[in-house]
């Protein structure tokens, strides 16, 4: 299994520790905890803005203790944004956003992993990719 890691939850795991276990479960299930380059992007430019610099080192260390895979291919990505811009072109979400689940659509996640409700209660995104909250994600694992 695939979980895709939004931005907002790498800033969570830093503030919830709860999360930050939940991720480290995932990883010790087997699981394959991935991100992409523009949300590394995203979360660093945030963290200069906001003067949340502190942060940006303690997600830069979680990261690294969950051996989160990077993606960032562009070998027809294009293709792969071009498809959820044309799905979902008329939602109201951020344009980041479109690029974030694009690269977890190119990199064949299994589950797009956020808070942001718009991406979550959006049917058009959840019939590309299962979109869930943490709470829903620890649900899921508690059924295993």
């Amino acid at each position: 299994m695939k979980i895709f890691l939004d931005s907002c939850i790498l800033f969570d795991a830093v503030e919830d520790r709860r999360l930050e276990r939940l991720l480290h479960r995932c990883k010790n299930l087997g699981y394959e905890l991935q991100t992409s380059i523009s949300v590394i992007g995203e979360t660093f430019a945030l963290c200069l803005q906001e003067h949340r610099r502190h942060e940006l080192h303690e997600i830069v260390e979680i990261c690294e203790a969950l051996d989160i895979r990077y993606g960032h291919g562009w070998h027809d990505f294009d293709i792969v944004y071009r498809r959820v811009l044309d799905k979902c072109a008329d939602m109201r979400i951020h344009p980041n956003d479109f690029i974030h689940i694009s690269h977890a659509h190119y990199m064949d996640a299994d589950i797009f992993l956020t808070t942001d409700g718009p991406i979550h209660g959006s049917t058009r995104i959840n019939e590309m990719i299962q979109v869930m909250y943490p709470d829903e994600l620890r649900a899921e694992l508690a059924k295993r």
